[in-house]
């Protein structure tokens, strides 16, 4: 008993999924909690006792990655500020996406404003729910965000609340004129979260080459500006190509995981694989490094490079 009364609270995740993350979280901390859900994702039991709710945030922050704004109007609100899932990043339509973007399956009438969530009953919205919940104006959303899911634990939404929530958790901006609420496209928050999925990857990775193209990715993200950033997501079908300088730290990242897959450059060709020395031969034979090498982005894919030759020959990898 007199341990117990050193605590105000206890944390207790019962080990599941967001939705049961995001219910554990509403229970300690009594904040409107929404968080974008990453397909088959898990988490273990946990209990966390605090004496403060703010001791119990830092810890969230840190293990969940949670964002608990200080000032108003957001102070009693928390939302996802993590790494995006990486099948979300790259808009890849494995089946937990797809259902996303069906017809809706559970929708709180209009007149219901305001009205409250619970992940208990209702474990995720997808985005298209939320916009058919708007009835002051319509919600155009970025196509970014279009097969969003979001677990969400709140009272008493009304629909800015809810869609500034939604924008949080999704890492956008909620714009309004006098014809629509947006959700926008944050180009500062999508290189933060994106480079934590990067890290994510490369401390997660098993092989060297896995490592290796994380690291880079982390690397090309974090050198192309909002300007580019904001060109490149402005619709599916972008694409951008950049040089890369010889010996510049991005080319070098580049080069990196192009001899892991050809063998390293002082490699006895003997102990190659037939692939590796195919490569590996007209690379040495054609390819002239000053002439640098190029990087074609995709919004919707792992981005490649391409290494110039003589001619039209060139090497994508």
């Amino acid at each position: 008993m007199m341990l117990l009364a050193l605590f105000a609270g206890s944390f207790l995740l019962k080990g599941g999924d967001d939705s049961v993350l995001v219910a554990a979280v509403r229970a300690a901390t009594k904040k409107d909690i929404c968080y974008l859900v990453a397909p088959r994702r898990t988490w273990r039991k946990t209990e966390i006792p605090f004496k403060q709710v703010g001791e119990l945030e830092v810890v969230l922050k840190r293990r969940y990655d949670f964002g608990f704004p200080e000032a108003s109007p957001s102070k009693n609100d928390a939302w996802s500020a993590g790494a995006f899932p990486v099948s979300f990043f790259y808009k890849q339509r494995i089946f937990q996406y797809e259902d996303a973007l069906r017809p809706v399956v559970y929708t709180p009438p209009k007149e219901a404003w305001p009205f409250s969530l619970d992940p208990a009953k209702v474990k995720y919205l997808t985005i298209n729910q939320i916009q058919s919940l708007c009835k002051d104006k319509p919600l155009k959303v970025h196509w970014f965000f279009d097969a969003s899911r979001l677990a969400i634990a709140a009272e008493g939404l009304d629909e800015r609340k809810l869609l500034s929530l939604a924008a949080h958790a999704l890492g956008g901006k909620l714009q309004e004129d006098k014809d629509q609420f947006a959700i926008g496209f944050d180009p500062s928050a999508f290189k933060t979260r994106a480079s934590k999925m990067f890290k994510e990857e490369a401390s997660a990775a098993t092989s060297k080459a896995n490592y290796l193209d994380a690291m880079y990715l982390d690397c090309l993200y974090s050198h192309l500006s909002d300007a580019q950033i904001l060109k490149l997501y402005a619709s599916p079908n972008e694409q951008l190509t950049l040089r890369l300088e010889p010996g510049s730290e991005l080319a070098d990242a580049a080069l990196a995981r192009f001899w892991e897959r050809v063998g390293p450059a002082n490699a006895d060709e003997n102990s190659l694989r037939p692939d590796q020395l195919q490569m590996r031969r007209q690379f040495l034979a054609k390819v002239d490094l000053s002439k640098g090498i190029w990087c074609i982005v995709k919004p919707d894919g792992v981005p490649s490079c391409q290494l110039k030759g003589e001619g039209n020959w060139s090497l994508v990898f």
